[in-house]
């Protein structure tokens, strides 16, 4: 099984599947895989059968009949003597028809001949269910990132002050265990920030815990590696460089696996046109880009991975200014006159790289009304050609929410503000398949905007913490595809 960050399961649903793995030798051991349900709501009502499986394709399988909600079922398997077999349990709930209502999965694990558990989140397809865990602590601002292997991980932000107190930035930082479902307390950064940058490199090998890279959110030059061992974590300076002093930076992976980071804000509060370059291989290195922005952009602008005319680059947008590009063998940024002049959004949008290679460029605070916009733009960054869909995305006007891919063929975007400044309780889920459309708008627990979304090792959508509008939230909301 993988490493643990700290193993305390929960039987928090209301099913218990159990699958045996037996090994050579006459080992033996059991998985026991607890099924967490949202709270008020049954994925298995409707159900006429449950379909299990272990890996895809299945390594074992079995479908099984469900009577008022119960089903039981016992999977065997022998893994290799080696432990390589990588693989996940996956539930789908079927109704009478074969249609699929409920599904969910676990992340991937090395089976082993050795007693073990698991918990998957079981929820109704292409909806958002509250979750039963709950940030430890209400964080705006902070940082947010998958872990590859582990889950999600939270830093900074911003603290309550407690007792009427100011609120105060927060050193802390805690993980969301995708095997587990629950919220486990991280070390302490070393520096208290907020508006930092986190961002994810994958583990070496088969079933390894990824690390997270922390940059920005505090006048500090340094680069911080979240890293874990046995279950142990930490938080550790592995370079440094001037650069790095920014709050409220922009980033995105480059196809060369480095990290870059545009704009933000300098400590006294002025939109930065800098940029850093993050590069991991045998060692961590931090560097200024080779050239400087085309214009200073600050809190709220996007940079976003995609082909430009020079190869591999990024789109930057918004920050008060039109839209440029990056250069990635260059280090150099260019805005030819003309390039994507149509796109205005200012802050609060989110953009999104396609699978077929431009950028989804949807909502945000309108340049000339300063209100939320429900506008859409497909950006092709190699030409500087901004085309709008053919029929609207947004189904209401939508600003600082969260735009995810999921797979290849969906567009999440979730919560924000309209153009009232109210925070917004909904989900417009954008198939992107072919030319873009709103397939559906689907109902969120309760407000949220300002809020972090991470794509979860088992493929759903984990939505935290932000604002009400009013008051920061604890509160996780999860996606099923």
């Amino acid at each position: 099984m993988p490493t643990r960050l700290r193993p305390t399961p929960r039987a928090l649903g209301a099913a218990l599947l159990v699958a045996l793995l037996g090994g050579c030798g006459g080992k033996q051991g059991t998985l026991t895989v607890t099924l967490v349900t949202p709270a008020g709501v049954d994925p298995f009502a409707g159900a006429a059968s449950v379909h299990l499986q272990l890996g895809s394709p299945a390594v074992a399988e079995q479908t099984v009949a469900v009577s008022d909600g119960h089903f039981s079922a016992d999977l065997k398997l022998k893994p290799p003597s080696d432990g390589s077999l990588v693989t996940f349990v996956q539930l789908e709930a079927l109704d009478a028809g074969g249609k699929v209502i409920a599904r969910g999965r676990s992340p991937e694990f090395c089976a082993a001949a050795q007693d073990a558990t698991v918990s998957v989140w079981v929820g109704r397809t292409g909806a958002a269910a509250v979750s039963s865990a709950t940030l430890i602590a209400a964080r705006p601002r902070m940082a947010a990132s998958a872990v590859p292997g582990l889950g999600a991980l939270f830093a900074g932000g911003i603290a309550s002050g407690g007792d009427g107190g100011a609120p105060t930035v927060s050193a802390s930082s805690e993980v969301f265990e995708a095997f587990s479902l629950v919220e486990v307390s991280g070390p302490n950064l070393p520096q208290a920030r907020a508006g930092g940058a986190a961002f994810a490199i994958a583990g070496t090998a088969s079933c390894n815990v990824g690390s997270v890279l922390l940059a920005g959110g505090a006048a500090s030059n340094d680069l911080l590696l979240f890293s874990l061992g046995g279950t142990a974590t930490s938080w550790a300076s592995v370079a440094s460089d001037a650069a790095l002093a920014r709050v409220d930076p922009a980033a995105t992976v480059l196809g060369d696996g480095s990290t870059l980071l545009t704009g933000g804000l300098d400590a006294q509060g002025a939109a930065l046109d800098t940029a850093a370059v993050v590069t991991v291989s045998s060692t961590f290195k931090a560097t200024g880009a080779g050239g400087k922005m085309t214009a200073a952009r600050g809190a709220g602008h996007t940079v976003t991975r995609t082909a430009v005319k020079e190869g591999d680059g990024a789109l930057l947008v918004g920050g008060g200014a039109p839209p440029e590009y990056y250069v990635a063998s260059s280090g150099s940024f260019k805005r030819p006159d003309g390039y994507a002049s149509a796109v205005t959004a200012s802050a609060g949008h989110s953009a999104t790289a396609l699978p077929t290679g431009p950028v989804l460029v949807l909502g945000g605070i309108d340049g000339g009304t300063g209100k939320a916009s429900a506008t859409a733009w497909i950006v092709d960054a190699a030409t500087g050609v901004a085309t709008p869909p053919a029929a609207a995305l947004l189904s209401t006007p939508r600003a600082h929410h969260t735009a995810t891919l999921v797979g290849t063929t969906t567009v999440l975007a979730c919560g924000g503000s309209d153009a009232d400044g109210k925070a917004l309780a909904s989900c417009d889920v954008i198939d992107v398949t072919a030319a873009p459309r709103l397939a559906t708008t689907i109902p969120l627990g309760g407000p949220r905007t300002g809020h972090a979304a991470i794509t979860l090792p088992q493929g759903t959508v984990l939505l935290a913490g932000g604002t009400d509008g009013t008051n920061p939230l604890s509160s996780l909301e999860i996606y099923t595809p």
